[in-house]
């Protein structure tokens, strides 16, 4: 058996219960807290007879910290283990979570609560904040989600695991368009939340929520490399003002090189080509597309990126000729 299935199966204190493909899902997500071997600090949303938090306190590396909440004022019977405490409060209560949590913030928190559907969407926003930096939240039995009378259904739209799928949108937040104004609030939550989640994975009846370690402030940048285009042109490849800031690309060195030449051979072909044309609408287009390459080149010089990868000084020179 596997050490935590090993732990699991073998454990003589308090009482436990889990479903069979939780012990896999578990290793698996709290594999690099393992590999790293630092105390870590846990919380887990439902305690009943404590038996979880004894598996944790086995599992984790030593020196952690495990926090358990239950609304069952009976849970304070229970004798914790070092370094393991055992709070009475509504894990769905912001104000009663905030005052026996304190300022603490965990790099794993687990609801196993009620599995209500609305207290699973409730416990998630009180508790999202005290996720640590390279934290996970993780959510168990959302099978329960399907169930009417957890407050649930297939494709209900107050169900838990809607509220998730629609949190998958966060993921995606640079890449919003037309989302016009009467749904600003979701859109700025999602834009919140995609900027500091790393990963969402969904199990059968489990969802972990990974977050970063530090929030990323800029949309993810795209990446360019290499110069020979035999099947696309390079003009097609690298879309002039396509982007809102040029640092939102990344230029390696060859990839920069074949770049500059494309952008300035289409400078001078336009600059060849306007004064034939004279002020005519085509003349005009071209100009103002001969500015907007000269823009982007500057720009393109100027940019974070291509300073990291290589100063490209002889791009100024040939600008200046152009």
């Amino acid at each position: 058996m596997s050490d935590l299935a090993n732990i699991f199966m073998n454990h003589e204190g308090y009482f436990i219960d889990k479903w069979e493909q939780y012990i896999g899902i578990y290793e698996s997500e709290l594999a690099p807290f393992i590999a790293a071997g630092q105390p870590v600090s846990l919380l887990e949303i439902g305690v009943q007879n404590g038996g979880a938090l004894q598996v944790w306190k086995k599992y984790l590396p030593v020196g952690s910290r495990i926090v358990g909440i239950d609304i069952n004022p009976d849970c304070a019977r229970l004798e914790p283990d070092e370094n393991t405490s055992v709070h009475i409060a509504d894990g769905t209560d912001q104000a009663a979570l905030d005052s026996v949590l304190g300022d603490l913030t965990f790099d794993i928190i687990i609801d196993d609560g009620s599995h209500r559907s609305d207290h699973i969407i409730s416990t998630y926003a009180a508790l999202f904040p005290r996720i640590k930096g390279g934290g996970k939240f993780i959510i168990e039995d959302l099978h329960a989600s399907y169930w009417s009378e957890y407050g649930g259904g297939f494709r209900t739209e107050t169900s838990a695991m809607e509220f998730l799928k629609g949190l998958v949108d966060g993921l995606n937040c640079d890449h919003f368009r037309d989302t016009g104004t009467t749904r600003k609030a979701e859109i700025d939550h999602l834009r919140d939340f995609g900027r500091s989640v790393a990963r969402m994975t969904f199990y059968d009846s489990v969802a972990v929520v990974e977050f970063m370690k530090v929030p990323r402030d800029a949309a993810y940048r795209q990446m360019y490399s290499g110069g020979e285009t035999p099947v696309m042109p390079l003009s097609t490849l690298f879309d002039v003002g396509a982007r809102s800031h040029v640092d939102t690309r990344l230029v390696g060195r060859t990839a920069a090189r074949h770049i500059d030449r494309m952008l300035l051979g289409r400078i001078n072909e336009l600059s060849a080509a306007q004064p034939a044309l004279g002020p005519a609408t085509a003349g005009t287009a071209l100009a103002a597309e001969n500015q907007a390459l000269r823009a982007e080149l500057a720009a393109t010089k100027a940019s974070t990126s291509w300073r990291i990868t290589e100063p490209i000084r002889r791009l100024g020179r040939l600008l200046g000729k152009s």
